[in-house]
């Protein structure tokens, strides 16, 4: 098929660090080696890494004048924020005109776009040139917006969520709670929960680590080394890891951590750190490139994957597709998706969700018995290799989009 892929988000450059970057990049790469011809459409394209890094075409978004939305000097937070979710909103004309220029000088059959606040260029582009349009959910944006930022405009922005999810030809969203959220909102709304995957022969191939270890273990590289890998926010449990870390220290003189990733929470873990006097045994190495993380994961003992209790968990985390792709033993919380993908005793070790002393109990077992770390790495890999690769999401993706008709009316042109 012709896809356009389409992210209006300026918080996800196609090039970044973040999960979301990651799993723009990892899905359309996937759609392209399944034989698909794909441009993605991006608001930032970002830094690629180094030159020929990826062959997808990538078309930038021009930006709204800044000016034009730019507060006055003595505009409050509120007014900022208003000011922000116009210039999103305006953003639509900018996107539509990238979109019907390609499609003007290319045939396409599907535009998928991630869902973005305020976006409907993709399905208002779809809806004109009579293409099918599927939505990519990750996240109930608006609810997220309204906890954890200054959402002003919210009907505005709950009228589209409402409109997009009605008006999909198929909403994808990322977990099967998502899916529920989504019904909630557009009940006769067409959805398939499509999860995280994973690109194993970049994991098949890593190097040993040992570069990786080298840098991280200072009395030698026979210690136990215990590792997380993700950007740091309270609902991805740093500081739960933080507290098991310490209660396994005392059982555990050669046990390290080593926390990648960087974020809005570092200062909180730097202060915990210091509290609890574990400045010599804990590494936080900050934002890492993507394609360090195979590497990376083979200097580790045991990946922690270690979510906090938490009401309506939502994620995919591409965490734990990685982890499994390592070959390495996990212990994570038993939560969500997390216990859809992973086996207790098969496949990882799942821990009850907030519970410190129970993930330090399985972070001592796996440290005294590596032969059960062998087989929990060998078994999750062996999962992955036959259930989550983006191959396998590619796959149904183009299944439940090949049996679709357009949904009524998405032939019309926008009033």
């Amino acid at each position: 098929m012709n896809v356009i892929y389409l992210c209006a988000d300026p918080g996800i450059p196609y090039w970044g660090t973040k999960g979301a970057s990651i799993h723009v990049r990892e899905f359309t790469t996937a759609l392209r080696e399944a034989g698909h011809d794909v441009t993605v459409v991006m608001a930032r394209r970002g830094r690629a890494p180094h030159a020929g890094a990826n062959e997808t075409p990538i078309v930038e978004i021009p930006a709204e004048d800044e000016s034009f939305f730019k507060p006055s000097e003595t505009a409050d937070a509120s007014e900022a924020a208003l000011l922000y979710e116009a210039r999103q909103f305006q953003q639509n004309r900018a996107a539509q005109d990238v979109i019907n220029d390609l499609l003007a000088n290319r045939p396409c059959d599907v535009i998928c776009e991630r869902y973005s606040l305020f976006s409907i260029a993709g399905l208002e582009s779809a809806r004109w040139h009579g293409v099918r349009f599927a939505l990519e959910v990750n996240a109930p944006l608006v609810t997220e917006a309204r906890l954890h930022r200054q959402l002003i405009m919210e009907p505005l922005a709950r009228s589209i969520e409402r409109y997009l999810f009605s008006k999909a030809d198929h909403v994808f969203p990322v977990s099967r709670t998502l899916g529920e959220y989504i019904h909630g909102v557009a009940p006769n709304a067409r959805v398939t929960p499509l999860p995280n995957g994973v690109h194993l022969l970049r994991f098949l191939s890593a190097a040993d680590g040992s570069r990786w270890r080298s840098r991280w273990m200072k009395d030698g590289a026979n210690g136990f080394l215990i590792g997380f890998v993700g950007s740091l926010k309270p609902w991805h449990g740093t500081d739960l890891l933080l507290d098991a870390f310490r209660l396994t220290r005392n059982r555990c003189a050669d046990c390290r951590l080593v926390i990648v990733g960087d974020g809005p929470g570092r200062g909180a873990i730097e202060q915990k750190i210091q509290e609890y006097k574990l400045e010599d045994w804990v590494t936080l190495t900050g934002a890492v490139a993507h394609e360090d993380i195979p590497d990376i994961l083979q200097a580790l003992d045991v990946l922690v994957a270690p979510y906090p209790t938490s009401e309506g968990f939502y994620f995919s985390p591409l965490k734990i597709f990685e982890y499994m792709a390592a070959g390495k033993p996990i212990v994570a919380s038993a939560i969500g998706q997390v216990v859809d993908i992973l086996t207790h005793g098969d496949t990882a070790i799942l821990t009850p969700p907030g519970d410190a002393a129970a993930l330090s109990e399985a972070l001592s077992l796996l440290r005294v018995d590596p032969a059960y770390r062998d087989r929990l790495g060998q078994r999750a890999r062996e999962v992955a290799a036959t259930q989550h690769e983006w191959k396998h999401r590619v796959r149904q993706w183009e299944e439940h989009l090949a049996g679709e008709t357009l949904q009524p009316e998405s032939v019309e042109a926008p009033s």
